[in-house]
């Protein structure tokens, strides 16, 4: 199918094409199966604006299990921007369960300077009535003379594929709003809060020797070299010991003292 449309106005010209085959049963009523190949050109122009588009759609079906492939690009120039777009849908179904992945891509500029261009991905399946997804998302775009590059992933498992294993190894992974990283290296870090489950210990750490080690299960501790500048207080069944500027108190578990180095205590 062709067509052209040309006047002192605008101009356009369609061209599409459609393939299909289907194959019947006659004792199987119900039995539904296909292949198609549709596609749809157009090309505009006028005193406003130039356009042109592209839609191809490949699909397939067997009864109730379906497959396609449908492709859209288009760009459009007139005297205030232009614009470039392409997107791609991708899905299979088989019954109520489907998958799918979704291209899409975007550039524009126009005569103010303002501009952008981005990329995204989103994969998702609906599975037993429950849609799960991941979008990845990479972006450029200048607006009023401020650049922002980005890009963002959403997904509950960030992984790096590893060419030595030829698998997808977890970086880390976000379940409620947490993040868990099963080990890293950083050479230097401020925090505001540290919550332990098992233990700190330092690097070259030998029991009894070198090094420190901070037991979170059991809240004993191991320090192989202490300097305390200031007050400094340790209580326990046993007893306690009060080092502060007045001087050194040691008390016994039943709580009278045993040591008195320095001023008063009381």
């Amino acid at each position: 199918m062709a067509r052209t449309i040309a006047n002192a106005e605008s101009s356009l010209a369609e061209m599409g094409m459609q393939l299909t085959a289907e194959y019947g049963n006659q004792s199987v009523e119900q039995l539904r199966i296909k292949a198609s190949i549709t596609r749809l050109d157009t090309v505009t122009a006028n005193k406003f604006q130039s356009f042109a588009q592209s839609i191809e759609k490949l699909e397939t079906q067997f009864n109730d299990v379906n497959a396609t492939i449908t492709t859209l690009k288009k760009t459009v120039s007139d005297n205030e921007k232009s614009q470039a777009e392409v997107n791609e849908l991708i899905k299979s179904e088989v019954g109520e369960n489907k998958s799918a992945i979704e291209l899409r891509g975007q550039t524009v500029f126009d005569h103010k300077g303002n501009g952008s261009a981005i990329y995204t991905i989103k994969t998702g399946i609906n599975w037993n009535g429950q849609y799960y997804d991941a979008k990845f998302l990479m972006g450029a775009t200048v607006q009023n003379g401020k650049v922002v590059t980005q890009i963002g992933f959403s997904a509950d498992t960030f992984g790096i594929f590893n060419p030595y294993s030829g698998k997808l190894e977890p970086v880390f992974f976000v379940e409620n709003g947490q993040v868990f990283i099963n080990e890293a290296f950083i050479n230097k870090a401020t925090i505001e809060k540290l919550l332990v489950g098992v233990e700190i210990k330092s690097k070259r750490y030998e029991k009894g020797k070198v090094g420190y080690r901070l037991d979170a299960e059991t809240g004993s501790a191991e320090f192989n070299k202490l300097e305390v500048y200031g007050d400094f207080k340790v209580s326990g069944d046993a007893g306690r010991v009060i080092l502060d500027a007045t001087g050194l108190m040691i008390y016994d578990q039943s709580g009278r003292w045993a040591v008195k180095v320095g001023g008063n205590h009381e």
